[in-house]
């Protein structure tokens, strides 16, 4: 790294920008999306995010720097433009002085030679017979950490297992619920994440804890959409499974043109997932992850809940309409996430 980058590495921590009180709660309870369009309000201004984007691109004299770029989701446009503006010029100059960028965002920049490397959750299937998933591992790992004298015997493994699954495999949510192995048995962890997994938060303090709770952190990106997106967002909590788009048109009771625009801007904010049967297959399905599911049931309304329950299976009743779905898209126990 060190030779790669003789000019160090710098981060650029855009935290501070994040949307603060005067925004939207997205878990108020509601019945209709708010008629207000108006910007989110952010802790400081363009301009001076500006300065500190170009700041961190400046050139120093030991050559070339790797910009590390986090939390930049509330600002983004900004963000984006100046980058932009610099790597475009920094182009026309020796390789040896143009920095390179390293951004953690939900959604992509949209800059000039973006490369697009997707994390996904940790695999919470075995990938070899005989292996441990390694969502499991890594819980097991920070189980460790917790509670040093616990001994993992297979029936305790299977527990783990279930727990990591029960988690998709996100390693904060992983991070948190081992947090609560002081506390709580590995069974009684797996109750309460099934239960509500946007419960689970930071205990104690430290410089290495988590500094969010799961359910802050999928709401600092579901703050910054659109009314109709967050109304779509928390109906689909109604479903614990894959669904078609159509089953989402039902859900929100709007023209499937307008869904599945709002479809792709959930899956652009890394807020809902694709799923593909295989390279062949002609249409797309989509599932909340658990963290996120969890979070748009809290959003919901009771009676937007009954209204959107009713859709859902008046939709799954239909033949002309259920023409095609997926049997996952049929509720399991309510209170799973």
């Amino acid at each position: 790294m060190a030779a790669r980058f003789p000019g160090g590495v710098r981060l650029l921590d855009l935290a501070g920008t994040a949307p603060d009180t005067t925004a939207p709660d997205t878990t108020a309870p509601h019945t209709t999306a708010p008629d207000t369009t108006a910007p989110v309000t952010t802790g400081t201004d363009d301009a001076d995010t500006r300065r500190r984007v170009e700041a961190a691109m400046a050139a120093g004299p030991s050559g070339r720097s790797l910009v590390l770029v986090d939390h930049a989701e509330p600002v983004l446009d900004v963000v984006a433009e100046v980058l932009d503006e610099a790597l475009t010029r920094e182009r026309h100059g020796p390789p040896t002085a143009r920095p390179a960028v390293l951004a953690v965002s939900r959604e992509p920049l949209g800059v000039t030679g973006e490369r697009l490397s997707w994390l996904s959750p940790l695999p919470v299937r075995p990938g070899n017979p005989g292996a441990r998933p390694a969502a499991a591992v890594l819980l097991a790992d920070r189980l460790a950490r917790v509670v040093p004298e616990q001994h993992l015997d297979e029936e305790r493994w299977g527990v783990v297992e279930q727990v990591a699954a029960a988690l998709d495999g996100l390693p904060l949510a992983l991070e948190l619920a081992a947090a609560r192995a002081r506390s709580y048995t590995l069974e009684e962890i797996l109750v309460q994440v099934r239960a509500d997994a946007a419960s689970l938060a930071p205990v104690g303090r430290g410089p290495h804890r988590p500094r969010h709770s799961l359910h802050e952190a999928v709401d600092a990106g579901v703050r910054l959409l659109d009314p109709r997106c967050r109304a779509l967002h928390a109906v689909l909590a109604v479903v614990s499974g894959p669904f078609p788009a159509e089953l989402a048109a039902a859900l929100l009771d709007a023209p499937r043109g307008e869904v599945a625009q709002l479809l792709g801007q959930l899956v652009h904010c890394s807020l809902l997932s694709v799923l593909r049967s295989g390279d062949g297959a002609r249409d797309s399905s989509f599932v909340q992850l658990t963290a996120v599911r969890a979070h748009a049931a809290r959003a919901l309304d009771p009676a937007v809940a009954a209204q959107a329950r009713a859709r859902r299976d008046a939709w799954l009743a239909d033949p002309r309409a259920a023409h095609g779905t997926h049997t996952d898209a049929r509720p399991r126990s309510e209170g799973r996430a």
